[in-house]
């Protein structure tokens, strides 16, 4: 679980793949989701890849509330 997720959404309690959002991606690499959460719900959108588990999930990406506001999903990484 995504500590910036976690902070701005709460408990997700649902999450779904946004064709449309997705469809509008300059790339194939770039996934849009549309989140909703105990606090709060939005969209994340970023860059999938296997884990050694052969699961995908998030290497960068992006937070966006339906309020506006955007955040980093891994903040720290260099």
């Amino acid at each position: 679980e995504n500590a910036v997720v976690r902070e701005h959404l709460g408990t997700v309690r649902e999450v779904s793949l946004d064709m449309v959002k997705t469809a509008a991606e300059d790339d194939d690499e770039t996934f849009v989701y549309r989140v909703n959460g105990s606090k709060a719900s939005g969209h994340i959108k970023g860059v999938t890849a296997d884990n050694d588990d052969g699961e995908s999930e998030f290497i960068s990406g992006e937070l966006e509330l339906d309020s506006g506001a955007k955040f980093d999903l891994f903040p720290h990484d260099p």
